[in-house]
């Protein structure tokens, strides 16, 4: 069985049904064909509202945080949007961080570059 990152497991276990593989990283509802440096200001705000993150959807929409913003962002850039809760800081950290890798992994395997290739 393919292993998942997890954020997808909690993915899995918390919103009941969710893309898995390849596509994983993807949070329910959201189109998994889009990379998340693609995501306009509704999918940056699904993705909070999937962290339970929802009260913070405004500060993102005022600063136009999209997904490439958005994975750029940095715990400086996360207060300067307003955002105090050391908690909330973090579990933005962490799926940024979760972005990313599942991101990179997914790139990976388009583009044949996994080390974890499994059609080898």
């Amino acid at each position: 069985m393919p292993s998942t990152s997890s954020s997808t497991r909690r993915l899995n276990s918390t919103q009941g049904s969710c893309t898995t593989g390849i596509q994983g990283f993807v949070p329910f509802g959201m189109d998994p064909s889009r990379s998340p440096r693609q995501w306009g200001p509704d999918e940056v705000e699904q993705w909070l509202q999937n962290k339970n993150l929802t009260m913070h959807c405004s500060k993102f929409r005022k600063h136009d945080i999209r997904g490439k913003e958005l994975l750029e962002l940095k715990r400086r850039d996360l207060k300067k949007l307003g955002i105090k809760r050391l908690g909330h800081i973090i579990r933005i950290e962490i799926g940024i961080k979760e972005l990313k890798h599942d991101e990179k992994q997914f790139i990976d395997v388009i583009t044949g570059n996994s080390t974890n290739n499994h059609f080898n």
